[in-house]
């Protein structure tokens, strides 16, 4: 029991440093969408992306470790909790399962509001492209009516691709 309550601490350590790594990238990320840099946004996500899956595998390696304590305690079929998993083991182990887990929810909730943040960054930059594309795709109105009444002259639409070239 001692070696598994060894290995899931371990394992909390590594997730919550890949997660500070990502909470690191977000913050990157945020700047980048404010300077507008779209080959370092690109690069930010790729890296995302391969923290996201050693993640992935690494919270896969705690539910292994889950179901061994689970069996090693008797228990039956129920999802095993920290909490539980707390209520466990000896003190010194216990506290050590305590702090992992209150870092990992921190860092998890700045991951969030960064998030959060990062998802508006994005959704007013396409708001921004998309005015842009709307008025250079906009047809040019001329008047109406021209001098005494008559009908005016037809102007030239406006198009994003000049046909003339």
């Amino acid at each position: 029991m001692k070696e598994l309550c060894a290995r899931l601490t371990a394992l909390l350590a590594e997730i919550l440093e890949v997660y500070r790594t990502i909470l690191t990238l977000s913050q990157r990320k945020k700047d980048t969408l404010i300077a507008g840099q779209v080959k370092e946004l690109e690069e930010i996500t790729r890296q995302e992306e391969t923290l996201i899956l050693q993640v992935g595998r690494l919270e896969k390696e705690r539910q292994q470790v889950m179901a061994e304590i689970r069996q090693v305690n008797g228990l039956q079929d129920e999802e095993l909790t920290l909490v539980q998993v707390k209520d466990l083991v000896d003190a010194s182990t216990a506290g050590r399962l305590e702090t992992g887990s209150e870092e990992l929810r921190s860092v998890l909730r700045d991951l969030k509001s960064m998030n959060e943040l990062n998802t508006k960054l994005l959704q007013r930059a396409i708001a921004f492209v998309d005015f842009n594309i709307n008025v250079l795709a906009q047809h040019s109105v001329g008047p109406v009516y021209a001098a005494q009444g008559q009908n005016g002259t037809s102007v030239q639409e406006r198009t994003l691709v000049d046909r003339k070239a």
